[in-house]
């Protein structure tokens, strides 16, 4: 305990050096969007390059490999500094942000770049003084292309269509629309479509026509309609962190302001614009099927006789639009009326533009919190007209309404004119909103590294793993950004880990492998392995990983495919005369494969953590997990050769006995066609698979032994156990990673791997070396947890398929499992077997860790093995 105690104090203390060192001021900057998506990659991207320009430097950008929260928490992230620099979807928190519903209306046209600036522009004239953005400072709001509908087979040609399917919105004024037209709205983020999609929750989505390829789902979208003006609109805020704001010079100021309003909005619709355009093109070629609504006239003439048409969502839905004077304010910003052209910037946004004849006035903003708040548009029975749009105009400095003719600038709002919930929203904005004060900056990489040491000398202090990487990663977020920020994320992180669907498929097969291995399958597959392979020299050990390999193929963990396999196959194999060293080592190397044939838990995490699809994962894994047993037994064949004496030839086995054999394990063939054939062949996702699997496993363990309570109570128990152990993990390296993304290192590394541009295979390699050193001190879910994160954008930087590299990162694990002085398979057989000493074991296993790099070998020059399989998943 005095030597926990001791290490603790040391790693606490190292991480103290993170001190401000640098001249200029770093920022964190964070997409939820995947980089190759327009919004990041010709928006975000783009920006803040053009902040680093216009301040020659001062002010720099780390862009965090991975969003540190999901997309519903980005505001609160950027407000209490968890990130300096992020957008969101205003949508994506209902209620919150109530009056961005004027700028996702329907119908308002083709251009985003005319919408996101008029919408700017009513922003500046009047919603940034009603504080709905209090807490942070806001860059620009804008909107994304016109959205339309995209369906995965069935056509929407006329409302009708639309009734009872699942429509995956994004929020706003588009989740009242859908609902309205009697379609389930399922309000989620738009970096979840792809699974919701796949896995059949959605039917259809409600996008622009960039996202469809933007976010892969060019595979799954077979029909789209697209209306006239567009359906809908998003409404997003591009935001940075206020204290941070604050804290910079004058100078650096003056130029994010000249780079941010309408300057932002601008910039953003025209790269959406051209998205979307190239998006249609995709799209086409993806031979997706695009037909166009009916115009306005047409829908009229086809109404008085009854029928229904989508475009006149925009009439029949209006009340749920937040008033008729604002409508038309931003149409004519949009088209032009009233202002000077669309493509020249306004002279001055503090006042309106100069308009042409008569101008419109707009509802006091007061009003226009009011009106947002109650989804629908003011309005005075018997007003008609210009005297309706009086209605809801401000009373002029006499309380007397002014019809408003020439160049006429809006009504301004004095302080003492506001009432209500507006009024209290009048308010100073809170620069430091409770932060942290100092001017802090942005982490090196070698405090990146000092952060793995200091991980490092804690779990060599025996703190368990989880908790060391979570200590350190709080406690180097704390120093980096603030202590408020670091509860935030750890609190951001717990949450979202617990709450992911994509992560219960981690429970749901842990409870398969339990339930497997309770049911005794393991002696069964031993004894049909033995049957075919016992009669040759080392053939038990071969028998061994045979057996090994099947039972993988339903239990997805190496520890508990070694542990099992212990039981069941060491004392024959000691009995036949074999040695401890080759008997030891072929159990130890079989588990490895737990992690690599599916399904594997690894492979998830990897799949999560990367955002690659899982089921092609797990497809990916199984032609290299034949290879990895083909090369065991290569192993075992020169080891009884160079030694005869290690594994002595069993007695042969007749043909009819190794075919009852065989029939006994119809369940493992049962249960692994299921699983993966369902997946390969698009019945069901991998999250469905896990659930047949493990109802499948139950069957087949009470078809086995009878129903028994405390047979139940075991399993789950320890399923519960195992679980609960992995998410943990989980949170505390995702915490770890979170610091480290906010450091320079991922940036300074694929900076690094640009000097190998031209011998890119050399920076895999370099890599695989890494992981080698790794596992000698970090046990496998750490590892993979710890690394990927930063790892994965430098390869794809570098042009390689993640899920060819999510393999061979598993083939580097399993080496990582049987090497010393960790060797999580090694030690597991020697609490299974204490009569056997550590270094028998470990001897034992050097064979199969010179077959894993031959493996290695063979799987990076030759990477169509690993994708061949891949091409045919449905």
């Amino acid at each position: 305990m005095r030597r926990l105690h001791l290490a603790s104090a040391i790693a606490l203390a190292a991480m103290l050096v993170f001190a401000p060192a640098q001249a200029q001021t770093t920022m964190t900057a964070s997409s939820w969007v995947p980089p190759a998506h327009p919004l990041t990659a010709n928006i975000f991207v783009p920006w803040l390059k053009e902040v680093e320009a216009a301040t020659q430097g001062r002010v720099k950008f780390n862009i965090l490999p991975k969003a540190p929260v999901a997309p519903p928490q980005t505001f609160d992230a950027v407000k209490d500094g968890v990130v300096d620099v992020s957008f969101t979807v205003q949508g994506y928190t209902p209620g919150r942000f109530v009056l961005t519903k004027m700028a996702e209306f329907g119908f308002l046209g083709d251009s985003a770049e005319a919408t996101s600036v008029a919408y700017e522009r009513m922003h500046q004239r009047h919603l940034a003084r009603l504080g709905e953005h209090k807490g942070v400072k806001v860059i620009a709001v804008f909107t994304h292309g016109p959205g339309e509908i995209f369906t995965v087979s069935k056509p929407v040609t006329s409302l009708a269509d639309l009734q009872g399917m699942k429509i995956r919105v994004g929020g706003g004024i588009v989740n009242d629309f859908t609902r309205a037209l009697g379609a389930s709205p399922l309000l989620k983020p738009s970096s979840e479509s792809f699974q919701m999609l796949q896995s059949g929750v959605a039917d259809g989505i409600f996008f622009p026509p960039e996202s469809i390829p933007g976010f892969k789902l060019t595979s799954l979208i077979k029909q789209g309609t697209i209306v006239p003006g567009g359906l809908y609109n998003t409404s997003f805020v591009m935001m940075m962190n206020e204290a941070k704001y604050n804290a910079l010079p004058q100078a650096d100021r003056d130029a994010i302001d000249k780079l941010s309003g309408e300057h932002f909005a601008r910039l953003a619709g025209k790269a959406w614009d051209a998205a979307d355009t190239a998006g249609m093109a995709t799209m086409k070629a993806a031979g997706v099927h695009l037909q166009t609504a009916s115009p306005v006239a047409r829908h009229r003439r086809r109404a008085a006789a009854g029928g229904a048409d989508l475009v006149d969502l925009h009439r029949r839905h209006r009340p749920l639009l937040p008033g008729p004077a604002v409508d038309r304010r931003l149409r004519a910003d949009r088209t032009g009326h009233g202002r000077p052209g669309l493509l020249e910037p306004a002279p001055g946004l503090a006042a309106p533009p100069a308009g042409h004849g008569r101008s419109v006035r707009v509802a006091h903003p007061a009003r226009l919190a009011a009106c947002a708040e109650r989804d629908h548009r003011p309005q005075r029975r018997g007003l008609r007209g210009r005297d309706r749009l009086a209605a809801v105009a401000p009373r002029g400095q006499h309380g007397s309404r002014r019809r408003n003719h020439g160049h006429t600038a809006d009504p301004g709002l004095p302080a003492g004119r506001l009432h209500g919930a507006a009024g209290r929203r009048h308010r100073r904005l809170d620069a430091g909103h409770g932060l942290d004060r100092r001017h802090r900056q942005g982490a090196t990489m070698n405090e990146a590294l000092l952060a793995f040491a200091a991980m490092l000398l804690l779990a060599f202090a025996r703190m368990p793993i989880a908790f060391a990487m979570g200590l350190v990663g709080f406690a180097g977020f704390a120093l980096k950004a603030s202590a408020p920020a670091a509860l935030a994320m750890v609190g951001a992180v717990s949450y979202e880990t617990g709450l992911s669907y994509a992560l219960s498929v981690v429970p749901l097969f842990v409870l398969m492998g339990n339930l497997v291995t309770r049911a005794g399958l393991s002696e069964e597959l031993y004894e049909a392995s033995h049957a075919f392979l016992g009669h040759r020299k080392g053939g038990l050990a071969m028998a061994t990983i045979v057996a090994c390999g099947g039972f993988s193929a339903i239990c997805g963990s190496s520890v508990a495919t070694a542990a099992t396999m212990a039981k069941v196959a060491v004392q024959p194999m000691r009995e036949h005369g074999y040695s401890d060293a080759l008997a030891t080592g072929s159990v130890a190397a079989g588990g490895t494969l737990g992690i690599l044939i599916p399904p594997s838990v690894v492979l998830v995490i990897y799949g999560i953590l990367t955002q690659q699809n899982i089921g092609k994962l797990f497809i990916a894994g199984i032609l290299p997990g034949l290879v990895a047993v083909l090369c065991y037994l290569g192993a075992i064949a020169v080891t009884v050769r160079l030694d005869p004496t290690a594994g002595p030839p069993g007695p042969y086995v007749a043909w009819p006995a190794r075919l009852r054999a065989l029939r006994r394990v119809w369940g493992v063939l049962a249960l692994f066609v299921l699983v993966l054939g369902g997946i390969y062949g698009g019945v069901f996702t991998p999250t469905e698979a896990a659930a047949i699997g493990a109802g499948g496993a139950f069957v087949f363990a009470i078809f086995r032994r009878g129903w028994s309570t405390a047979f139940l109570r075991d399993v789950l128990v320890e399923s519960a156990v195992t679980t609960g152990m992995l998410f943990t993990i989980l949170i505390g390296a995702l915490v770890f990673a979170n610091f480290v993304n906010l450091t320079t290192m991922p940036a300074e590394l694929i900076a690094f791997t640009e000097r190998f541009a031209s011998t890119p295979m050399l920076v895999i390699v370099a890599i695989c070396a890494i992981y080698v050193l790794l596992g000698c001190v970090l046990e496998s879910m750490s590892m993979i947890l710890l690394t990927v994160p930063m790892f994965y954008p430098v390869v794809q930087h570098l042009g390689f398929d993640l899920i060819w590299f999510g393999i061979i990162v598993v083939v580097v694990t399993e080496i990582s499992l049987i090497t010393p002085p960790v060797g999580l398979n090694v030690f597991v057989l020697r609490s299974v077997l204490p009569d056997i000493p550590t270094r028998e074991v470990f001897r034992g296993v050097m064979p199969f860790v010179m077959s894993d790099l031959v493996r290695l070998a063979i799987l990076i020059g030759f990477p169509g093995i690993t994708l061949y399989l891949t091409r045919f998943v449905a």
